[in-house]
């Protein structure tokens, strides 16, 4: 028998609050999978509005048909799939979803824009009714949520529209960020794949420069200070070239997960003065000091090429945008937390460049880009190590006052060695 028009109040509000109901389901569903979540939302929306058959169908690559994807049947539970209505058999109803947000067709075997498929489709399967949703992506539709109620005609309220036209909204939405997600996943390979090259095509005669510069220097004499000089010269470039890629080899591996992690109880203090050492006369040849207050016996289990990765990243910053005063790094503990500071009297960092700091290959600016050294990854790098092993790095700056970049770590309950122990 045909729904009519005709409701009670309470019948209406329950209605409404049933879909709400449903819709608050969707929105709180954290389900991942887009198949997983495509069933989610047919089973609820078949059993929010009563109708036996709810399905999702996409677009052919062509446009030359729409295809079933996936078919829930209210009775049984089951899934199907596979059907096909093909465009230039059916044009009337292809014609209505490119130009309609919702096409309510309450006597789905009258109805001019669907009985096209009577014979076909709908017949055969006991329809009586139809509403089919179009799923717009990327400013066409890119497939339908199809409502198929089997019996007689029925009447499709407006407030069932709308619930319709919402559930369609989360499709779309699910579609969008898959897409994303295979975007940047095919974005990280690419990535990968031309570090990976490059670390084979460019590091590798890098490494024949710099010994080819040493064999030089060991097999000629007599030569001038100027040929001396460029010798000098092109060693750092190549290795400072080097560093770069490795950088950007272990910045990929961090944020692709692939990097080996084998953490390990350390004290933080007599390792950041040892691989900070070097820092020391780094400083001191530009006019700084690189100041250790480290009396602090903390302990802390991180895999050490990570962590001595991170210190040197955040001290090379400290340094190279320091022209006055200097460097102090410090290690504290306190409630179960260990705390390594490297404070500077540096040019220090605008306001709102602070939440892009921590972007690969971000510079405050098109000046200090060319004024200063660096590719801009040296804070990515470090947080993608500590965050890597369960650290965090924060940054508290001042355009013109110095830098204090703060790294806190667990506390660990091991003792390792003491350094010169027996």
């Amino acid at each position: 028998m045909r729904r009519t028009m005709a409701q009670t109040p309470e019948s209406g509000l329950e209605a409404v609050i049933a879909q709400q109901r449903a819709l608050l389901e969707i929105a709180r569903s954290e389900e991942r999978d887009l198949d997983q979540l495509l069933r989610r939302v047919l089973q609820i929306d078949a059993r929010t509005l009563g109708v036996e058959r709810v399905g999702y169908w996409e677009y052919s690559p062509d446009r030359g048909a729409i295809v079933c994807r996936l078919m829930y049947e209210l009775s049984n539970g089951t899934m199907t799939s596979g059907a096909v209505l093909l465009a230039d058999r059916y044009p009337r109803y292809f014609r209505a979803l490119e130009e309609l947000l919702v096409v309510p067709a309450d006597d789905a075997l009258g109805d001019a824009r669907t009985n096209e498929y009577r014979d076909d489709y709908l017949a055969p399967n006991g329809i009586g009714a139809m509403m089919d949703v179009p799923v717009w992506r990327q400013g066409r539709v890119h497939g339908i949520l199809c409502h198929e109620h089997v019996g007689p005609a029925r009447h499709w309220f407006f407030g069932e529209q709308l619930f319709a036209a919402s559930m369609a909204n989360f499709v779309s939405l699910a579609l969008e960020t898959r897409e994303s997600e295979v975007a940047v996943q095919q974005t990280q390979a690419l990535k990968r794949s031309i570090l990976s090259n490059l670390s084979h095509e460019v590091r590798t005669p890098l490494h024949v420069i710099s010994g080819n510069v040493e064999l030089l220097r060991g097999t000629i004499g007599g030569v001038g200070d100027g040929v001396v000089s460029m010798l000098d010269a092109i060693d750092r470039s190549s290795r400072r070239l080097v560093r770069t890629i490795e950088s950007l080899l272990d910045l990929a591996r961090a944020e692709s997960g692939t990097l080996t992690f084998q953490p390990q109880p350390t004290r933080l203090g007599p390792l950041v003065r040892r691989e900070l050492a070097d820092f020391v006369m780094r400083a001191e040849a530009r006019g700084l000091w690189f100041r250790f207050e480290t009396a602090a016996d903390a302990v802390v289990s991180f895999d050490p090429y990570a962590l001595a990765a991170a210190l040197r990243a955040v001290a090379d910053n400290a340094v190279k945008f320091t022209e006055t005063g200097g460097v102090t790094v410090s290690v504290s503990s306190r409630a179960g937390e260990v705390a390594c500071v490297v404070r500077d009297t540096g040019i220090g960092i605008a306001r709102n460049f602070l939440d892009r700091l921590f972007l690969p290959f971000e510079q405050a600016d098109g000046g200090i880009a060319r004024r200063y050294e660096g590719t801009g990854i040296g804070l990515a790098l470090a947080r993608a190590f500590l965050e890597r092993g369960g650290a965090s790095i924060a940054i508290e700056s001042e355009e013109g006052t110095g830098t204090a970049v703060r790294m806190s770590f667990r506390a660990a309950d091991a003792d390792p060695p003491r350094e010169g122990a027996p």
